[in-house]
This record gives C-alpha cells, sequence and structure tokens, in this order.
C-alpha cells in the first residue's frame, strides 16, 4: 500500500467510527482494522488513533523550543539596538519595550531546563516561561531610572 491509500483507508475507518457510539468504537475499530493486510495494519491503526508523524504539519518539540530561543535572543538583541538608538524614550515606548523584553526573556526561558514558580499576591500565579514573562514585566528595575517627563 501507498502513503495515500493508507491515509485513505485510515479516514475511510474513521468515518465509520464517526457512527458508532462512544462504548463500541474500540470493537469496531478492531473489525475494521482486520480488512487491513497484516503488515500495514498497524500504521493504518495509528493513522486512525492520531499519533501518526504527520510529514511537514507538525513541529517537533525539539524545534519548538529552537523556535522559542531565536525568537528570545533575536528580540533581545533588537532592545539592546533600540535601547542605543532610543536613549530617552517616551511612556509607551518604555511600556512597548518591557512587553518585548518580557516575550524575548520568556522565550529564551524556555528553552532552559527547569521549573519556576511565582506567585504574586491573589492576582498573579504562573509557571515556567510564562513566570519569566511576569517577573520581567512586572519588576521593572529601568523604571526606578527613568526620569519623568515635565
Amino acid at each position: 500500500m501507498t502513503p495515500d491509500e493508507l491515509a485513505q483507508e485510515a479516514q475511510r475507518i474513521r468515518a465509520t467510527l464517526f457512527g458508532v457510539p462512544a462504548a463500541n468504537q474500540l470493537a469496531a475499530l478492531k473489525v475494521a482494522l482486520r480488512a487491513v493486510p497484516a503488515p500495514y495494519r498497524q500504521a493504518v491503526e495509528d493513522l486512525v488513533l492520531g499519533i501518526g508523524v504527520t510529514v511537514g504539519r507538525n513541529m517537533t518539540k525539539d524545534r519548538e523550543r529552537r523556535a522559542a530561543y531565536a525568537f528570545g535572543v533575536v528580540f533581545g538583541s533588537v532592545m539592546l539596538v533600540v535601547a542605543v538608538f532610543i536613549p530617552d524614550p517616551t511612556p509607551f515606548q518604555y511600556f512597548v519595550f518591557r512587553v518585548l523584553l518580557a516575550l524575548a526573556a520568556a522565550g529564551i526561558a524556555a528553552f532552559i531546563p527547569g521549573f519556576i514558580n511565582v506567585n504574586w499576591g491573589k492576582g498573579v500565579r504562573a509557571g515556567g516561561a510564562l513566570a519569566v514573562f511576569a517577573v520581567v514585566y512586572f519588576f521593572s528595575p529601568a523604571q526606578l531610572l527613568v526620569n519623568p517627563k515635565p
């Protein structure tokens, strides 16, 4: 069987199972798989159950982590360049920079193994990269150094 034929067979079985009550779907799946040639039965079962690998459609966990890290490094670098060219930001620019810096930090933190939890009063609870975002966003020591404009 070709990959397209396997996918068509899996789609046919899924359509058949759609009309079967949930309690009887496993038995119906076993019956439907008996019609598939033995060497291809496991592949079709994987496709029907949704555990088959979709080539070119889903990112792997490693690629997701690399993308998050690249996002963090790129935006962190952009923030360094912006800091050089805009030494005295307006309040709106400062807000945008703070959000971008928090996103960049969270992107880099997603790459680092381990776990962090943040509980900030009753309103903010976060874990992992979201916790890093919250810390960078809410704790802003640069604000202490910025002179308010008259």
